[in-house]
């Protein structure tokens, strides 16, 4: 993942950020996404994330909507990352929210194809591991 760079930062804060990021990334990358019944996340893709002053942008943003009581990184990949968004609101409130910020665009949830099956692993069984759908799709502007 090659990343523009916006303006420096001071090393202790830019070396604080890559900290948390990678963090993140890391978190997106191998905790379980949390499924369990009463869960009231909310999965949000948003694309058009090329560099990592976007990204903290996208994230300062998440963290002040009203409707949003806790962000999480969930999966990364190329410009586009997959937020779990835990609610304080409705869904409808949060995409209001999304829409009034004037930094997001709507965009339709990505064409869906039909399930391929895996090929089986040495023991004749698959390993294909599903990949959550976002409930909303947003596009940054830069």
């Amino acid at each position: 993942l090659l990343l523009a760079l916006g303006p420096a930062l001071p090393l202790g804060d830019a070396l604080a950020f890559a900290v948390d990021q990678a963090q993140n990334l890391l978190a997106a990358r191998h905790a379980p996404l949390s499924t369990g019944a009463g869960n009231t996340g909310t999965l949000v893709r948003f694309s058009d994330i090329y560099d990592l002053a976007a990204y903290g942008r996208l994230v300062a943003l998440l963290e002040e909507l009203g409707p949003v009581a806790q962000v999480a990184l969930r999966r990364a990949e190329r410009d586009s990352f997959l937020f779990e968004l835990q609610l304080r609101g409705s869904e409808g409130e949060l995409a209001r929210a999304l829409d009034a910020s004037g930094q997001l665009v709507a965009e339709p949830g990505p064409l869906r194809t039909m399930p391929v099956e895996p090929p089986a692993d040495a023991l004749g069984t698959g390993s294909a591991v599903a990949q959550p759908e976002a409930d909303l799709n947003y596009r940054l502007l830069n």
